[in-house]
């Protein structure tokens, strides 16, 4: 996440398919949830853009994205993906751009 402040991003947006997760980030009581660290770093990154909209959306209007999800979560490093889209969305992908 802070990447996008590494690269100068003129904002950031995040995306979860739980609103309770949006009430943790705004009331600051997200230590205490199994996803602490991430909404934590969130928060901080809340202080290096004007602009953090949050939204949620369910997983099905967003299948690529649940899936990068997962797959950050699987990794312990970083992932950039400059040309060529991630194996683990490519059907997804395909299959959106069928519809």
């Amino acid at each position: 996440m802070f990447c996008a402040k590494d690269l100068a991003l003129s904002s950031c947006i995040f995306e979860v398919d739980d609103d309770s997760i949006i009430s943790w980030i705004v009331d600051k009581t997200h230590g205490s949830s199994v996803y602490g660290l991430c909404l934590e770093q969130i928060c901080a990154l809340e202080n290096c853009f004007r602009d953090v909209p949050l939204g949620s959306c369910l997983k099905s209007c967003n299948r690529v994205a649940h899936r990068l999800t997962f797959a950050a979560l699987d990794n312990l490093g970083d992932s950039f993906w400059l040309v060529e889209m991630p194996f683990c969305i490519r059907s997804l992908v395909e299959a959106d751009k069928a519809m």
